[in-house]
């Protein structure tokens, strides 16, 4: 069931792909795969949204269920560093900085050269006023991807307030 939402999501059918991992977490409320994959569909879908209208009611909505797949998945499989990542960027997308910090550095304390989430935390921290902090991790994830021009942007802004 969770591949064949997989699929539906690839071709952006995300109301399907989302209908049939809702099922699956039905059926079987201990399968983190279920309970990940729902959380990373919904969050894709929740950016698409996100990215057309930030103030959108159904991205916060979307998000907020992202928190809860995320979490659930952590607490089945805790060294799931992707599911603390969507966990953190949820909230970093919710406005709730202070609050993604903890879901972000878990994962970088079990997947350390993941680039987004040491962005995420860079833009959480700088955002809660952590200027060092902010710094040390948008510099890491800018040696992580050099080319990708995001870290340095954070940065830029970061020196700039």
């Amino acid at each position: 069931m969770t591949g064949a939402a997989v699929n539906l999501a690839r071709l952006q059918e995300y109301e399907q792909a989302v209908s049939l991992l809702r099922e699956a977490v039905q059926i079987d409320q201990a399968d983190s795969n279920a309970h990940y994959t729902l959380a990373l569909v919904l969050f894709t879908k929740g950016e698409r949204v996100w990215a057309a209208n930030p103030t959108s009611a159904e991205a916060a909505a979307l998000f907020r269920e992202v928190v809860t797949e995320a979490s659930r998945t952590a607490e089945l499989k805790p060294d799931h560093a992707l599911a603390y990542m969507f966990w953190g960027l949820a909230l970093k997308n919710l406005g709730e900085p202070k609050d993604a910090i903890e879901p972000l550095r878990k994962g970088l304390g079990i997947r350390p050269g993941q680039f987004d989430l040491h962005l995420g935390l860079g833009q959480c921290l700088a955002a809660t006023g952590d200027r060092a902090g902010a710094e040390a991790s948008l510099n890491t994830a800018r040696q992580l991807k050099p080319d990708d021009p995001r870290p340095a942007l954070e940065l830029a802004k970061l020196r700039a307030g």
